[in-house]
């Protein structure tokens, strides 16, 4: 308030000084001066009186008729800004400025009002465009998240765009979203499916309408119309406008005619995404104390504290930290995203906390993989059993590489997912970070390089290892911009430096394994990395393109488990792609993309986790396999054996100098990484006998909480006892945005998993609890995917404490706090994963679980992970028992009815990714 005032005198003070210190001269009416006569003026002639009258008139005119012209023009954009800003027709409420914190507090006595979602198309839009749920029940003042999906079932690209309106049309004005697809560039590829994300709320100003008091029922409607461009390349629905007017809700009313030439001189405001907000502390406090009651009554039921006892000393503790120091740190967090360009999570320590600072070896612990099913265009002749590096292997790597840089450049170019779109704003910054770059070891934690210029020769180039042999191929040509060569030039290079590798190999050479140090305890890599750099300006230069390639591909050889049929199949695969002792040195565990092709051109895809989360490589490699290898893109149909010599360009070794140290290491690398292998118990299960579609459309819930309840009753019945489970769900309608914790351990899950082990309960009250906790999740995963979660926040308060400044907490200190963050059960789901027969990333903890599932229409694919050396988990067992839970599951739904309890029918649940 004291600067608020020395400001304002500060800018009051010059005005002061110039009134006083100014001449002093006297009024004119004491001047002492005789008056001096006045002249008349001119007599003007009549002729130029009317002339002016005239020119008055016809610019009057003029400007009455100009702005009846801007009127007109103006009248369709006007209306539909004015029925967007008051609901009038129909029309949601759209950027109303209606999002502020306290506007989103669900009215708790209020009664709820149920939303129904419809969808429809034009005739001209080969799409299939569907909700994902029928309905759900909101509150007002409650946020929801609900899904659409779409999917191109033409064999070309089309761009669409989608329309809404709501009725009753006197709901509108209190009917607001804060993200949807309406109105913005849908680009679907040729068989692509996507799900579209709608959050909206309804405002709590609606109680106080008397005309809305009687509503019950609400219906949201969408249109998709095929996209065409106009003459100032804007997109527009390719549809009369009458029916655009009818999709609106405005059919009957009178418009102005549209202007197509209408000019604007105001740029549109760009499209960005909306910052990660920092949770409320009190409501984060809350949710952890929900979090926290299924493990006390646990402890309470083995014989431990009553739960009233223990709750309340937790109570008492968050009380203390929400009005001590945890609003210092509250504030500290405040501060700090308000000093973050980005968002004050990623921008400050989510890289080194989660990933950097962990010095454990990247191979299976942290780096995930993923299993491609085969290439139908590929000869059978090619799939066999095969004992050495094959052609076919090198033609589908070389195709696989080619639609990667085809996804990277369409991406690039606005071609595919434009900026013009949230989602294409998301996928861009996230691909950004799956390119040109690495993980690069240093003490104590971590760094990733940065991305090279575009103008760089080495960010034209990927790195393939060949016979543990690393080779550098440029794949860019050198014209501005640059282009991608053919995938036949593409071909021949690859081919070339196998070649080379094969001529080596026959003269006895042997490659050291240096790639197998990137396997190794991050500390140890860093040493030996520093060594290799000091040794030469080769090793430096090595490192360097490595680090700056695009991406890497590992050609590797025979696999000693090769197995062609069944479930011995996937499993051969699948750990190929993993990593097994006879290819482990044959791959960078720094990058986040490296494909992978063996002789029998099985392949897949493996990533370093930091840079970006496994669903956006999965999201290239789905576009990737969509398109077979197509023989009209390569001389021959059938690839040509290798050539003993060749003349090809575009080709270079990538050698290391090493000396008997850097050896050593290596040596002792391999058997540390083979260890790790040897321990990781990882197995892939397909289960069949349903997938989403039953789910979804049988059951009305959502695959994704029905596989998370699915695995808190397998867990359970193969230990005898629960834990804290990780599910990730995306923020990615967020800047920069990662992922948060949904907490599917809950007092409904486990009191349905409790009541499904009890003999004696009725199968109907066991249905009833499956409804409770599936809502339960719907809760946790709304409040996750719209930065509500609890797990980011907690971590962001417990890191601006200053425990040397004596701050301490004794909620953050108690161990049940370390509990409720101890994943024994750490899951995700990818995609729908049609193009891909397994997935994969290791446990968290030694006598627990990584879990990867992949939910398809007609089948669940789960892949498993945990260790040898714990006898507490089995891969094996817990297959058994999701295949018997899932079947029971099916069991109990078929056998009642849906939730029977008065007054319990809640919304339909939804995915928890996005």
């Amino acid at each position: 308030m004291s600067f608020l005032r020395s400001s304002t005198c500060l800018a009051l003070k010059p005005c002061c000084r110039t009134s006083f210190n100014r001449p002093l001269t006297w009024p004119r009416s004491f001047s002492t001066a005789a008056p001096k006569p006045k002249t008349p003026p001119p007599r003007r002639r009549a002729s130029d009186v009317y002339r002016e009258r005239n020119r008055n008139l016809l610019m009057y005119s003029s400007a009455v008729i100009i702005a009846t012209l801007g009127v007109t023009y103006a009248a369709v954009p006007l209306y539909r800004i004015f029925c967007a800003a008051t609901g009038f027709a129909g029309t949601p409420n759209v950027g109303t400025g209606r999002y502020e914190a306290s506007r989103l507090v669900p009215i708790e006595n209020a009664h709820r009002i149920k939303v129904h979602f419809n969808a429809d198309r034009s005739e001209s839009l080969p799409w299939k465009f569907t909700p994902q749920q029928r309905f759900v029940t909101v509150l007002p003042g409650e946020t929801s998240l609900a899904f659409y999906t779409a999917k191109n079932n033409s064999k070309q690209d089309i761009i669409g765009i989608a329309t809404y309106n709501v009725t009753p049309d006197r709901v509108a004005p209190y009917f607001s979203k804060v993200e949807c697809f309406c109105f913005e560039e849908q680009k679907l590829l040729a068989g692509e499916e996507v799900d579209m994300p709608l959050l909206f709320f309804i405002d709590k100003d609606i109680l106080d309408d008397p005309s809305c008091r009687d509503i019950d029922d609400i219906v949201l409607s969408y249109t998709f119309f095929r996209a065409r461009r106009n003459q100032k390349g804007q997109l527009e629905p390719d549809a009369a406008e009458a029916d655009i007017q009818n999709s609106l809700g405005f059919g009957g009313y009178e418009h102005a005619p549209k202007a197509e030439e209408q000019s604007s001189s105001t740029a549109p405001k760009p499209l960005s995404l909306a910052r990660l907000p920092v949770p409320e502390l009190r409501k984060t406090l809350e949710r952890y104390l929900r979090s926290i009651q299924p493990f006390l009554l646990q402890d309470e039921a083995h014989g431990g504290l009553p739960f009233k006892t223990s709750y309340s000393l937790r109570e008492k503790w968050a009380d203390e930290f929400a009005a001590g120091v945890g609003k210092l740190c509250q504030e500290r967090l405040l501060a700090l995203d308000r000093a973050s360009p980005n968002n004050w999570l990623d921008d400050n320590f989510w890289g080194n906390k989660t990933y950097y600072e962990w010095r454990s070896p990247l191979i299976i612990n942290s780096n995930w993989w993923l299993a491609f099913h085969d290439d139908e265009l590929i000869p059978a002749h090619a799939k066999t059993k095969q004992s050495k590096i094959t052609p076919w292997q090198v033609r589908r790597a070389a195709w696989l590489v080619h639609r990667f840089l085809c996804f990277k450049d369409r991406l690039d170019r606005q071609e595919l997912y434009p900026d013009t779109t949230r989602t294409g704003l998301w996928l861009r910054e996230s691909v950004s970070k799956m390119f040109n770059i690495a993980r690069i070891p240093k003490p104590s934690c971590d760094i990733l390089s940065k991305p090279p210029r575009g103008s760089n020769a080495e960010a034209r180039k990927i790195y393939v290892m060949i016979h543990r042999w690393c080779y550098a191929i440029s794949v860019y040509d050198d014209a501005s911009p640059p282009h991608s060569i053919s995938v036949q030039d593409l071909e021949t290079r690859i081919r070339s430096a196998v070649t080379d590798a094969e001529k080596r190999l026959s003269a006895g050479e042997k490659a050291v394994p240096i790639a197998v140090l990137t396997a190794d305890d991050r500390d140890r890599w860093t040493q030996n990395l520093q060594y290799l750099l000091d040794l030469s300006a080769q090793n430096r230069r090595t490192h360097q393109i490595i680090c700056q390639s695009i991406l890497g591909l590992s050609l590797d050889g025979p696999s000693p488990t090769y197995s062609p049929n069944g479930q011995a199949a996937l499993t051969s695969h699948l750990h190929a792609i993993r990593s097994i002792a006879s290819n482990a040195t044959n791959r960078i565990y720094d990058k986040p993309c490296t494909l992978i092709v063996d002789p029998s051109t099985r392949a897949g895809l493996t990533g370093e986790h930091s840079p970006c989360d496994a669903l956006v490589p999965s999201i290239v490699a789905e576009f990737a396999l969509v398109d077979g290898v197509d023989p009209s893109a390569f001389a021959a149909s059938e690839p040509e054996p290798f050539a003993t010599a060749t003349d090809q360009a575009g080709w270079e070794r990538l050698d290391w100098d090493v000396d008997s140290t850097i050896e050593t290491e290596c040596a002792q690398a391999l058997t540390r990484a083979e260890t790790i292998i040897d321990n990781s118990d990882n197995n892939v299960f397909w289960f069949d006998e349903y997938g989403t579609d039953w789910i979804k459309d049988s059951l009305k819930q959502s695959p994704d909480a029905f596989i998370q309840m699915a695995l808190q009753l397998a867990y359970y019945k193969t230990r005898g006892e629960f834990s804290a489970t990780y599910e990730t769900a995306l923020t990615r309608m967020f800047k920069r945005g990662r992922t948060e914790t949904i907490r599917s351990y809950t007092v409904e899950s486990r009191a349905w998993v409790l009541g499904m082990m009890d003999a004696n309960m009725p199968q109907q009250q066991r249905r009833n609890l499956l409804h409770d906790a599936l809502h339960t999740h719907t809760t946790l995963t709304r409040e996750a995917a719209t930065g509500r979660g609890i797990d980011r926040h907690l971590l962001g308060l417990k890191l601006m404490l200053r425990p040397l400044s004596g701050e301490e907490a004794p909620l953050l200190d108690d161990e049940l706090f370390q509990r409720s963050q101890a994943w024994k059960l750490s899951t995700s789901g990818l995609s729908a994963g049609n193009l891909f027969r397994g997935t994969g990333f290791g446990a968290s903890f030694e006598d627990g679980y990584g879990i990867n599932y992949l939910a398809a229409s007609d089948m669940i694919k789960f892949g498993i992970e945990s260790k040898v050396s714990s006898p507490r988990t089995s891969t094996e067992g817990l297959k058994d028992a999701l295949f018997e839970v899932l079947s029971d599951m099916r069991t109990l739904c078929l056998k009642t009815d849906g939730h029977i309890a008065a007054g319990a029918e809640r919304e339909r649940e939804i995915s928890s990714h996005l």
